[in-house]
């Protein structure tokens, strides 16, 4: 991935919530549908883990080549003959965590760079608010 011809794009958002939580909702494929564009992630084979095969439900396939719990998730594989690779990286302030989504494409020119961040910026947006929303307590919740 440090050849010279790998493009990438990145943003960060910051989560009111504990790195935790972001990483159940990043392992959590019944989550992903709420976050996430594209195709539906169906499961992690065997499990979350380093080298483990993501399946997606059209049939596409990548494979998570950084698992650390909490820390990181780096996932990809080749599509059209250009390697992909999305990288969620976690890094947890005293009351929220910073995400750091970065995207690298292999073999491909973006064409338009703007786009593509505006594209990752939307995917951790909701992601946010996925995160977010399920710490929210009920109004019922304050008086028990």
């Amino acid at each position: 991935m440090n050849s010279d011809d790998t493009q990438y794009v990145e943003a960060i958002e910051t989560i009111n919530t504990s790195s935790s939580r972001v990483w159940s909702v990043l392992t959590n494929t019944r989550s992903w549908p709420k976050w996430w564009s594209g195709h539906t992630l169906v499961k992690a084979v065997p499990t979350w883990q380093k080298n483990a095969e993501l399946v997606w439900n059209k049939g596409r396939e990548a494979i998570i080549y950084e698992f650390e719990p909490q820390k990181l998730l780096d996932f990809g594989g080749v599509n059209m003959g250009m390697e992909m690779h999305h990288s969620f990286k976690l890094i947890e302030d005293s009351n929220s965590t910073k995400v750091v989504y970065r995207f690298s494409v292999k073999g491909a020119d973006f064409g338009h760079k703007e786009e593509e961040v505006e594209k990752i910026k939307n995917t951790l947006s909701k992601l946010k608010k996925v995160c977010e929303h399920s710490n929210v307590r009920k109004w019922w919740q304050f008086w028990a």
